[in-house]
C-alpha cells in the first residue's frame, strides 16, 4: 500500500469513526504505521495534522446537530466529546462562537468587517469580539464582490452589522 492509500484510508476511518474521537496511536494502527511516523506522513499529505482534521470533521458534525435543534449536552456527548465545556471549547477555538449562539444562527453576534488589498486580491477580513472570525479572497469568476456580509455595499469602509443566520 502506498502512502496515498495509507492516508485515504485514515481519513474514511476518521469519517466513519469521528464520533469515537480516536487517539493518534488508533489512527496510526488504523494505517499499519508508528504514531510518529503516521502522524509526519498525514500531516503532509492532508495539510493538517491529525487531530487538527479531527476536530474539523466534529466541529461540522456538531454544527449538523445544532442546526437540527438538539441541545448542547446532547451534541457534545453524540460528538464524542466529554462535556459541554469541551464543545465550547471546540466551537470558540475554531469558529469564534459558542455552541448557544452557533445553535441560533449567530443572532445578535456583532461582526465587524472591513475590505484590503492584499497580494492575492481583494480580501474580506470579519472579526467578533473574541477573535478573527472569517478570512476570504472575493473573487468570483475573475470579478470582486462588492457586497459584504450583510448584502451592504461598504466600499472599503469598516462597519458593523447584525449577524443573521447563514447557509
Amino acid at each position: 500500500m502506498n502512502d496515498y492509500e495509507r492516508v485515504a484510508n485514515v481519513i474514511r476511518f476518521l469519517d466513519r469513526h469521528h464520533t469515537e474521537q480516536p487517539d493518534l496511536n488508533q489512527l496510526a494502527s488504523a494505517a499499519g504505521l508508528s504514531p510518529f511516523h503516521f502522524h509526519r506522513l498525514f500531516s503532509a499529505w492532508a495539510g493538517v495534522t491529525p487531530k487538527d482534521f479531527l476536530q474539523c470533521l466534529t466541529l461540522e458534525h456538531v454544527k449538523y446537530l445544532l442546526r437540527n435543534g438538539d441541545n448542547v449536552f446532547d451534541v457534545a456527548l453524540d460528538a464524542g466529546l466529554s462535556g459541554p465545556g469541551r464543545l465550547h471549547d471546540l466551537c470558540v477555538t475554531l469558529e469564534a462562537a459558542s455552541p448557544g449562539e452557533m445553535k441560533n444562527g449567530g443572532a445578535g453576534m456583532q461582526i465587524e468587517y472591513g475590505f484590503g488589498e492584499t497580494p492575492f486580491g481583494q480580501a474580506l477580513i470579519a472579526e467578533t469580539k473574541r477573535k478573527n472570525y472569517r478570512a476570504k479572497f472575493l473573487h468570483n469568476r475573475g470579478k470582486i464582490n462588492p457586497v459584504g456580509p450583510c448584502g451592504h455595499s461598504s466600499a472599503g469602509r469598516r462597519s458593523s452589522c447584525e449577524f443573521g443566520v447563514r447557509s
